[in-house]
């Protein structure tokens, strides 16, 4: 036991919010806190919650359940280092809800709300893997008693952007100067428009639209289908004349009808290039959820609710989620 009582624990913590950037935040709790199991052998071997990191429970118990997913690893890994610049990188056996709020009035000095937000949502994803069994948290190991709680940061809330069909089409346009991917029979110009196209005609989000394979195109249905990788609700969108000359035109032999590597920067990469060539400035930069905010926008303009449906949003009720085509109201 630290000895400490709850008092000079808060007076530490407040002593804390004070001190100079250098000074990394420290650990709470203790081992009488409330962060230990009381199961007995809990502590057993190396599963010791006094001695592993938040970087040691990342790698032991969540990687493996990440795949692939080299973007995905890349922001865990990048919050975990902001955590170890941070703070004193206590074990996850010492962290809680205090130290945790600390970390992110800290860096929110330093970054946006949203940023911040992610890096708590990946410490959440982990402190809950190491927390209790429970009905929500089947996969969890029990290392923690309770996984602490942060309210995350507030978020400023924007109006959505809608492009111009004017800038939209110089963005097609600008589609000539591609030089990637490299993996398809099809130049890369032609994927490039038909990603556009499918972006603006659809509203779906990035890496949908990305990673639509050949055999998610239904040629005898007039249309493709593929599950959201957000909602895992399985969406099935109509083609109209343009989204099916395009898509006819950039279907080759791979597999993936825009063969993108694992590593997103090069896709990013291309599109700021795009985005350059077709004179777009700096901060008037067009992404990607603009233009999915543009399609939700005219839909709406369509009929009430129809932006809800081309997007895919998350379904609400057995009627939605087991017997609704949304394929045929878009198509109407």
């Amino acid at each position: 036991p630290s000895g400490r009582t709850r008092r000079q624990r808060n007076g530490n913590r407040a002593a804390a919010r004070t001190e100079p950037p250098s000074e990394p935040l420290r650990g709470g709790g203790g081992d009488d806190g409330p962060w230990y199991p009381k199961t007995a052998g809990a502590h057993d071997g190396d599963n010791d919650p006094r001695k592993l990191t938040l970087r040691d429970c990342f790698q032991r118990f969540l990687i493996a359940d990440l795949r692939t997913d080299t973007s995905t690893i890349g922001g865990y890994q990048t919050s975990l280092n902001h955590w170890e610049s941070a703070t004193d990188n206590p074990p996850v056996g010492m962290i809680d809800s205090e130290l945790l709020r600390d970390f992110r009035d800290r860096l929110l000095g330093k970054q946006s709300p949203a940023t911040v937000a992610k890096h708590l949502r990946h410490f959440r994803a982990i402190l809950r893997r190491i927390g209790p069994y429970e009905s929500g948290n089947p996969q969890a190991v029990g290392l923690i008693q309770r996984a602490p709680y942060v309210k995350m940061p507030t978020m400023p809330r924007k109006f959505p952007r809608v492009v111009s069909l004017d800038l939209f089409d110089r963005l097609y346009e600008a589609c000539d100067v591609a030089h990637w991917p490299l993996k398809s029979d099809v130049p890369p110009p032609v994927l490039w428009r038909w990603a556009l196209v499918m972006f603006f005609n659809y509203g779906a989000r990035t890496w949908d639209i990305i990673n639509l394979r050949r055999d998610d195109v239904l040629w005898d249905r007039d249309g493709f289908s593929f599950t959201a990788q957000k909602t895992s609700r399985l969406q099935m969108l109509p083609f109209n004349d343009t989204t099916r000359a395009h898509t006819k035109a950039a279907i080759s032999q791979t597999d993936r009808i825009f063969p993108a590597t694992a590593d997103r920067g090069d896709f990013y990469m291309q599109w700021r290039f795009i985005n350059a060539t077709a004179g777009i400035s700096a901060s008037n930069y067009v992404q990607f959820k603009h233009i999915r905010e543009t399609s939700a926008t005219m839909y709406e303009g369509i009929r009430h609710g129809m932006g809800s449906i081309i997007l895919g949003h998350a379904a609400r009720g057995v009627t939605d989620r087991f017997y609704f085509n949304p394929a045929e109201e878009v198509r109407a």
